[in-house]
């Protein structure tokens, strides 16, 4: 006895939706049981970034904190002057000292401001670094005096997290701006020093 199976499409077709329909529903359910554990992780991850580095420089404290307090001059050091050389900068009616102001907009750094908000001569400097969302930063700036003509100089940035999306990258931002200062600083430290090397020639 011969036993035939006759296949209707539109069964297939059925079957074919309702296991394609329980996959994706399978799918949904996977990402939005990640989604929920990523964000009850995030309420225990850090609320602050901090990327901090530090360096010794050969000159003395003044001489150092001069380069930094005169916006102006943050082109012959800033390693994001270098990083975007075709970076636009707009400087407030203040470019030296509290208050001191400038903005910029580039193809690589994208948009920011930055305005100086505290000083403390020639040991520190404060400011505040905004990208243009959420809060600014805290760009804090140390000059320990070592020496007669020995410097350590700290720069540290700190950002508040408030959302969950920004503590996740909080955790890399180490990694992706700690390069940038310490090319920063490695710059700082070669004008500085030739600066100080140039003044004692000249007497």
């Amino acid at each position: 006895m011969q036993i035939y199976f006759v296949f209707c499409p539109s069964y297939l077709s059925k079957i074919l939706y309702l296991t394609l329909m329980k996959t994706f529903r399978n799918i949904l359910i996977w990402l939005l049981g990640v989604l929920f554990l990523l964000f009850a992780i995030s309420y225990i991850l850090p609320e602050e970034s901090v990327v901090e580095r530090q360096t010794t420089i050969e000159a003395p404290a003044e001489l150092i904190y001069s380069l930094l307090i005169d916006l102006q001059k943050w082109p012959e050091w800033s390693p994001f002057h270098a990083m975007d050389p075709d970076m636009k900068v707009s400087y407030g009616s203040i470019t030296k000292g509290v208050g001191a102001t400038y903005s910029w907009t580039g193809p690589v750094i994208g948009e920011g401001a930055y305005e100086i908000t505290k000083t403390v001569e020639p040991n520190s400097m404060q400011a505040n670094l905004d990208f243009g969302h959420g809060e600014p930063a805290l760009d804090l700036w140390n000059l320990e005096q070592a020496g007669p003509a020995t410097t350590i100089v700290t720069w540290k940035v700190v950002s508040h997290l408030g959302d969950p999306v920004s503590k996740y990258f909080g955790l890399v931002m180490d990694a992706m701006m700690g390069q940038d200062f310490e090319n920063g600083l490695k710059t700082l430290k070669e004008v500085s020093e030739k600066m100080f090397a140039a003044t004692m020639a000249n007497g």
